[in-house]
């Protein structure tokens, strides 16, 4: 049986603690420095609309999607996101991460995409919260994914599964990753 708990703090004594909330500000849900290991599969810029693919979920569940506060770049009419909006939304994702992870511990995410400039905009998000670059690989898939399927023309098939590490120093008082090792990878 699975024991559910109402809040981090109830998690020694339960199993799991499931939150439907933004990424860009977990503070009243996470201490800070409390996570061990994050893994993420942030939103591939725009070659995924994710809240527009799931807009029917949203009314199965009579709720409204938050198309504002989605971290994706859209070229739909309806809204204006943009690169900028994707890079300053991933500036705060990855600085929360930072926040709620331990000290010397890992986080690891996958990602696709062929545009550099979204790849410079996650890239860069990561570093300047303080992570350190650690490595990262090209996963083919198995399988084509119905999200493979589905995705405009020219989009990547696998991801990169890049890894970064907090590192033991104060908030603060970390030492700038190269991402010119980053960068090459993705190229290649």
């Amino acid at each position: 049986k699975v024991e559910f708990a109402s809040s981090f703090e109830d998690i020694d004594s339960s199993d799991v603690l499931v939150k439907n909330e933004s990424s860009t500000n977990l503070s009243s849900s996470i201490p800070r420095e409390s996570v061990d290991y994050i893994f993420t599969d942030p939103p591939y810029g725009d070659n995924v609309p994710y809240l527009e693919y799931s807009k029917i979920w949203y009314s199965w569940f009579n709720e409204e999607a938050d198309f504002e506060n989605e971290v994706v770049i859209s070229d739909s009419s309806e809204r204006s996101k943009d690169l900028d909006d994707y890079s300053n939304l991933l500036d705060d994702v990855f600085q929360e991460c930072y926040r709620v992870l331990k000290k010397g511990r890992w986080m690891s995410l996958t990602f696709n995409n062929l545009d550099l400039d979204v790849w410079d905009a996650l890239v860069s998000a990561i570093l300047a919260a303080g992570f350190e670059f650690k490595g990262c690989l090209y996963q083919v898939p198995a399988v084509i994914s119905s999200k493979a399927q589905l995705a405009r023309a020219g989009s990547p098939i696998g991801d990169v599964i890049l890894n970064f590490r907090k590192g033991d120093a104060e908030e603060g008082d970390t030492t700038a990753s190269d991402n010119s090792s980053v960068k090459q990878i993705v190229l290649e």
